[in-house]
């Protein structure tokens, strides 16, 4: 009675319903013979595994491309990638044709282009059939769109005019930097509210909102946000430190460096 009967579900690590039929079979020498054939599903999966191509530079520091990396390990699907890929690149007529703004990243699947990395991460993730990851109703979809909008739209803008100025990308204007170190302080600010009580930004299980916003915080906590900056959004830094820790995530921050000292431009004389 070695084997007993067949299930047929996806032989997977985490497929904890199999796992009861393994514990079960070590105790007793009795169990299902288990279907090895791959699922409807998994057989998807494994077709998607490059799901389009997206053109960028693929960089340890770049947060754009992280949040693919990122679905890719945690779902197993995502776009190609493009190593030989420069930020002269983006500037060239074949690029230009494609994407006329020149913004990066863009994307290609068959003949569907899309600029933009959160668009770009939504239409993935879309495709991934069965996923959590968009939420289990409308109102957890408009939540989502919510975060991501409110991350691409107010948090970055500011950072990135601290950060550009900061590093020197940017010729310094005094007034423009203070005031959007400000701005960008009561957008952590607002953020840290809303996660005064929350493991995840949208529910109780992680969404792309999650993966979009972690990836983004990721110059801000560099550059900008120092030990005593990060004790006034402690929890934003809960909430970063937690993540960047987790599997999926943890595969592309690595040891991760937070700041020690914010970015200042260098004022010449």
């Amino acid at each position: 009675m070695n084997k007993f009967g067949k299930i047929y579900t996806k032989l997977a690590p985490i497929n904890f319903r199999l796992q009861k039929f393994s514990v079960f079979k070590n105790l007793n020498s009795t169990g299902p013979q288990t279907t090895s054939e791959p699922t409807f599903e998994t057989t998807k999966l494994n077709k998607m595994n490059n799901f389009g191509k997206i053109y960028t530079t693929v960089t340890p520091t770049n947060f754009r491309l992280h949040k693919f990396s990122v679905l890719k390990n945690l779902t197993g699907v995502g776009p190609e990638t493009t190593p030989e890929f420069t930020f002269e690149t983006a500037k060239t007529p074949e690029y230009l044709k494609k994407f006329p703004i020149g913004k990066i990243p863009g994307f290609i699947k068959d003949d569907f282009k899309l600029f933009d990395s959160s668009a770009i991460l939504l239409y993935v993730a879309s495709h991934i059939p069965n996923t959590p990851l968009l939420g289990k109703n409308l109102e957890e979809t408009a939540l989502i769109n919510q975060y991501m909008f409110f991350a691409e739209a107010e948090i970055m803008p500011a950072a990135f005019i601290i950060i550009h100025q900061g590093r020197g990308v940017a010729p310094y204007n005094k007034p423009l930097f203070e005031h959007y170190e400000g701005v960008l302080r009561r957008f952590l600010t607002a953020l840290n509210t809303m996660l005064a009580d929350k493991t995840y930004l949208v529910g109780d299980r992680l969404t792309i909102a999650d993966i979009n916003l972690v990836c983004d915080l990721m110059w801000i906590m560099k550059f900008i946000v120092n030990p005593t900056y990060r004790e006034e959004i402690s929890n934003v830094t809960r909430y970063f430190k937690n993540m960047i820790e987790s599997d999926g995530f943890k595969e592309v921050f690595g040891d991760f460096e937070y700041c020690k000292e914010t970015i200042k431009p260098e004022i010449k004389e």
